[in-house]
């Protein structure tokens, strides 16, 4: 491989990093962030992953016992968190790190699944700058929940899989070697569901691939075997606390992952409509009507070059193919009625791939009916508007904010809300907003609580209250 697209993927990782780090760094606590950047601290200074300033006892409010420990959603987030907190200064800040070296990863594993399918180095690179650029990972990348953690595993687990698949382990792939594939595939499956329960997704996914593997049905059941055994490995972690806080995880993670989600799985899959149509509202609100129309575009595009792609093995089509369309159909049923628009990282990436089929197919066309220089042309301007068409809402006006103004109190989260700390009481009874709770909980005040807040359900009395 040349330089070059080592040179194109390096461009697409640094745009993220220089347009996002600044907002990492300055913005104060984002929507869920009050509930998910805390576990992580205390499983790094107690070994559990719990909320302090949430004694909530109302079972239907979701975090019923959170103060005991956090199970709402398995703790892959906080264990990835705790090493950061061992780190740097405790904070929103340092909440956000795993999340934001997960986005970096999802765009190189981005490139290198897009390589493997069998596509251009340079279009592979276009993908990855898009994926830097898109709305679905400037959100899933900077907010401290696990939904970008575990659609980076996802991603691997496709990786891997697709290795087995392709039969790419390495330069002659022996039994052994696509073995491990499958292993690892399992593994970082295992690892998607230690974050987020969105796995089910990247598990659907994997097990239709390996039903239509070949090698006769010993083949597939030892894959199938390989496979659950890395999951149940990747997922170990959390197995002792749901054994020891049995009582909060049927309390919670129950009532704010099965119930939120609507009627059964399997119902959903049979009529996905209503989810389909729910989750089309979600696409709009996220990625607004441009970027919408590109993935629709990409889809059209990714379909029809399949049918008539003649560079990309037949095995690559039918897997990019049914990557990107199921994990459209998968995300909607997998997640139901779930009002949540980050889970879409993981479909909008295969989606991106999917495009790039067709822009592959568009330059083997192209090279047949114009000059070079024609065609550069015409590849120039195409690149010029997807481009285009991820500037709006790219958060470059808050990018600008942020860095003509580092550090400033007026645009920095937590160095205001230190301000407003040195102006009142310590023992004051407060009333905190939830983007600033795990700041003023850091700040070492009276960490009780009233009962003033009906949805967090808090039952004990004293003189603080964080909500």
């Amino acid at each position: 491989m040349s330089r070059k697209p080592h040179l194109i993927l390096l461009v697409a990782v640094l745009l993220f990093v220089v347009l996002r780090y600044p907002l990492l760094e300055n913005h104060p606590g984002i929507q869920d962030e009050q509930w998910f950047a805390i576990p992580g601290y205390t499983m790094w200074t107690e070994g559990v992953p719990r909320i302090p300033y949430l004694p909530s006892r109302i079972r239907s409010s979701f975090f019923e016992n959170a103060d005991v420990c956090m199970m709402a959603l398995p703790p892959g987030l906080a264990f990835a968190q705790a090493p950061f907190f061992a780190v740097f200064e405790p904070g929103y800040p340092t909440a956000r790190l795993p999340v934001f070296l997960a986005a970096i990863g999802t765009i190189i594993v981005a490139y290198l699944l897009a390589r493997l399918l069998g596509l251009k180095e340079r279009v592979a690179g276009g993908v990855a700058i898009l994926i830097a650029l898109s709305r679905p990972l400037l959100f899933a990348g900077l907010t401290s929940r696990p939904d970008a953690l575990c659609i980076f595993f996802g991603i691997l687990c496709s990786y891997w899989l697709s290795k087995q698949v392709l039969g790419l382990a390495d330069a002659s792939p022996s039994m052994r070697s696509k073995n491990m594939a499958v292993f690892f595939a399992g593994l970082f499956c295992g690892l998607a569901g230690l974050c987020h329960p969105l796995a089910i997704v990247f598990a659907m996914q994997s097990g239709v691939t390996l039903l239509f593997i070949g090698g006769g049905p010993k083949r597939i059941v030892i894959a199938l075997c390989l496979f659950a055994l890395g999951a149940l490995l990747g997922i170990a972690p959390w197995l002792p606390y749901v054994l020891t806080y049995s009582y909060e995880f049927n309390s919670q993670f129950m009532a704010n992952v099965l119930d939120r989600a609507g009627p059964g799985l399997f119902a959903r899959l049979l009529w996905p409509f209503p989810s389909l149509v729910h989750h089309a509202g979600l696409l709009l609100a996220l990625l607004g009507p441009a970027q919408l129309a590109l993935l629709a575009t990409a889809m059209i595009a990714g379909t029809i070059a399949v049918i008539r792609s003649r560079s990309l093995s037949h095995r690559s089509r039918l897997l990019v193919t049914f990557y990107a369309w199921s994990g459209l159909y998968f995300t909607a049923t997998a997640a139901g009625r779930h009002p949540s628009q980050l889970y879409w990282l993981y479909a909008f990436v295969w989606c991106m791939i999917f495009g790039a089929v067709g822009v592959n197919a568009a330059i083997e066309w192209m090279r047949e009916k114009y000059a070079n220089r024609t065609k550069q042309a015409l590849m120039g301007i195409g690149i010029a508007a997807c481009i285009a068409v991820m500037m709006p809402g790219a958060g470059l006006r808050t990018w600008l904010t942020y860095v003509t103004h580092w550090k400033d109190a007026r645009y920095n989260g937590q160095a205001f809300i230190a301000e407003v700390l040195s102006d009142i009481p310590k023992d004051a009874e407060c009333c905190v907003d939830v983007s600033y709770v795990f700041d003023v909980y850091l700040s070492g005040r009276r960490r009780d609580f009233v009962p003033t807040a009906k949805a967090c359900g808090a039952t004990k009395k004293s003189s603080t209250t964080f909500y």
